[in-house]
C-alpha cells in the first residue's frame, strides 16, 4: 500500500513539474512575441513620428468612435 501510494504522489509531482514547465514556455513565447510586435510597431510607427503609447490611445480613440461609444478617458483606459 506505501509504494502505491509513493507512486502516486511521485506521478503527480512529476505531472506538476511538467505542466509548469510548458506553462513557462509558453509564458516565455508570449513574452517573445509581445516583444517582436513592439518592436515592429515602434519601427513603423517611427516615420510618422508618434510613440507605440500614442498609437495605442489612437486606436482605442477610432475603435470607440467605431462602435458608437462615447470617447472619454475612463472608456480609452478599458
Amino acid at each position: 500500500m506505501t509504494n502505491s501510494i509513493v507512486c502516486i504522489q511521485t506521478n503527480c509531482i512529476q505531472t506538476m513539474a511538467d505542466t509548469s514547465l510548458n506553462e513557462n514556455r509558453l509564458g516565455l513565447l508570449i513574452w517573445q512575441i509581445s516583444n517582436l510586435w513592439q518592436s515592429k510597431l515602434r519601427q513603423c510607427l517611427k516615420n510618422y513620428k508618434i510613440s507605440l503609447n500614442e498609437y495605442l490611445i489612437l486606436e482605442a480613440i477610432y475603435k470607440l468612435e467605431f462602435k458608437n461609444v462615447s470617447i472619454s478617458q475612463k472608456n480609452i483606459a478599458v
